[in-house]
């Protein structure tokens, strides 16, 4: 997780740093900001630009923001930039008596409920957590659903769920992933409701009038082509098999191939575009790879291995099982593997 904290006084400034040492040794990327005369430390980067300016390049690039100061700082500080609690990162505020931790953005999907926690532990302050979820100790689909990495399709319908379930009503539940921990008393799997939430890669049964899809991160997407080939090509390629396999974008984890395409412009723009990660492997990797995988000589003369696509998305998938065989589309090949996963409510 990236987090960048700001103070604004000399006081503030000496938690700026607690946090930063013991969250770092946690395994947290910090960096401390200070904003306004003498309240530097050593340690501490100044910021010369508006807080306002600073905040804007926050947003673009963290996960979470800690502000050390009044409320209305960091109200004003994030206001241009508010997006949509899907997108939006964490934000925190901390009085400089380091007294009280508040969520004030993104306490469920991004997680900043999560982090007030953990932060106010650090400082043995007092959590202030206001979402009625938590408050009520009840079942929150966008915390769940951040926990385990899955998509939210709706994010109204995901309102509309917490609303339901805050007035006592219980929503129906199908996973085609397995389950781990007990499933919570405002769920059910069998009775048929209103509303209803479907965990899956593609369309299960509906459940309800009302269903929720979460889709999780599982698939690796192997792909080669050609030297030089035309970007626009690899896209329309890369779009036309997810949606003649039913696979839709939000559950590509990765995309993978051979170390000779690391430079090639079309894989690289469209990971870019669609924010996908991105694994090169050697020709020997890809050869290590054990299975039943399709053979050309042809890809072998040229790269040293007898086929990448389907070795590749297995191999960068963690030796996931494959998905969807070798595919031809416009002289791009495809393949497609899925992971093994769970999900797990706590």
């Amino acid at each position: 997780m990236k987090i960048s904290i700001i103070s604004f006084t000399k006081t503030a400034a000496r938690l700026n740093k607690k946090i930063r040492d013991r969250m770092t040794a946690e395994g947290k990327q910090i960096v401390s900001y200070s904003k306004g005369k003498n309240s530097c430390e050593p340690g501490i980067i100044p910021v010369i630009e508006s807080v306002t300016e600073w905040t804007g390049e926050m947003f673009e690039s963290q996960d979470a923001i800690i502000f050390i100061g009044a409320c209305a700082i960091a109200v004003r500080s994030i206001a241009p930039y508010l997006v949509n609690k899907s997108k939006d990162p964490a934000v925190l505020v901390i009085d400089e008596k380091g007294n009280y931790v508040i969520p004030i953005l993104s306490g469920h999907i991004g997680g900043a409920n999560e982090l007030a926690m953990e932060t106010a532990s650090v400082l043995g302050a007092i959590p202030v957590i206001t979402t009625a979820t938590d408050l009520n100790g009840k079942f929150a689909v966008d915390v769940f659903a951040a926990k385990n990495r899955l998509h939210i399709s709706d994010m109204m319908c995901a309102k509309e769920i917490s609303a339901a379930i805050l007035n006592g009503e219980v929503v129906g539940f199908a996973s085609e992933l397995p389950v781990e921990g007990r499933i919570p008393p405002e769920l059910n799997m069998s009775e048929h409701t209103e509303y209803g939430i479907r965990i899956a890669l593609n369309e299960l049964p509906v459940l309800s009038e009302k269903t929720l899809q979460l889709t999780p991160k599982i698939v690796t997407i192997g792909i080669g082509c050609r030297k030089d080939k035309d970007p626009s090509d690899i896209e329309k390629a890369l779009l036309s098999f997810l949606d003649s396999q039913g696979i839709p974008m939000h559950a590509v984890e990765r995309i993978a191939s051979i170390d000779l395409k690391k430079d090639e412009k079309g894989i690289l723009d469209f990971a870019h575009k669609y924010k996908i990660p991105l694994s090169f492997h050697s020709a020997e990797e890809l050869g290590s790879v054990r299975g039943a995988f399709s053979e050309s000589e042809f890809v072998e003369s040229v790269t040293g291995v007898s086929g990448v696509c389907e070795r590749a998305a297995v191999l960068a998938g963690g030796n996931c099982t494959l998905m969807v065989r070798k595919t031809i589309i416009n002289g791009v090949t495809l393949a497609a593997a899925v992971g093994k996963r769970s999900v797990r409510f706590e």
